[in-house]
């Protein structure tokens, strides 16, 4: 079960739309009996993820090539 790329249109942040499509299939999960989920977040979406109860445990960089 993945949930993959949620994000809210500004005009419609602060509704709770990203809380609901990502708590939706981690209670799915939960039914299925896991009891472990990780995330990687956008900076924006943290405090999300930590209202959610995620706790940060790592932190993994990313790099982009992009020709010049």
């Amino acid at each position: 079960m993945a949930t993959c790329n949620v994000g809210t249109q500004a005009a419609f942040r602060g509704q709770g739309i990203g809380t609901a499509l990502t708590l939706a299939p981690l209670l799915e999960a939960r039914e299925c009996g896991y009891r472990v989920a990780i995330t990687h977040s956008s900076e924006m979406a943290r405090g999300l993820y930590r209202d959610l109860g995620f706790e940060e445990y790592c932190t993994i960089g990313q790099y982009v090539w992009a020709e010049s």
